[in-house]
């Protein structure tokens, strides 16, 4: 903590996280998942995260070595990305087949944090009422990042919409 700044007892945070096996980006893109919103809040009655709740959440498994079609994914995605989110998230459906899943997916959620973080870093110092809300340009990445989590836990397209339904009513 800087000099001058306090923490009180309800801070969360995640130390050394240059130091985790899992890198700031990807911990974004799951922190920042409906998902992962919708389960914290199933046994949760207030927004602190405990440790012990953190430690509970769930979390892809992916395979750390690429193959050429891995690099091709990518190369695929990545070029999609700028255009159409979502198509970058179909581009990467052979490597979300079964876990461990396919670098190409874990790529494209670090991606897709990166643009989220970089929309939302440019409206700099906003009110925590205004920034409850995504700004109009990261909203396809935010709804691209959660397809892509959803289809990671394995979820159809129906079981997706009926979580966001639920969380919507939690909220």
């Amino acid at each position: 903590m800087p000099a001058g700044e306090f923490c009180f007892d309800t801070v969360s945070y995640i130390p050394q996280v240059n130091t985790s096996r899992l890198s700031p980006n990807f911990l974004l893109a799951l922190l920042n998942s409906k998902l992962l919103d919708w389960y914290f809040r199933l046994g949760s009655t207030n927004s602190k995260v405990n440790e012990y709740q953190f430690n509970n959440l769930p979390c892809p498994v992916f395979r750390e070595a690429g193959d050429r079609e891995d690099r091709i994914l990518v190369g695929r995605a990545r070029a999609a990305l700028d255009n159409d989110p979502l198509d970058a998230v179909s581009q990467v459906a052979p490597a979300l087949v079964t876990a461990p899943f396919g670098p190409a997916a874990l790529d494209l959620l670090e991606a897709l944090a990166r643009r989220l973080r970089a929309f939302e870093e440019r409206r700099g110092i906003i009110s925590r009422s205004a920034r409850a809300a995504l700004c109009a340009e990261a909203e396809p990445y935010q709804r691209a990042l959660d397809l892509l989590i959803f289809r990671l836990a394995g979820l159809s397209e129906s079981e997706s919409a009926g979580i966001e339904e639920r969380l919507i009513q939690m909220l």
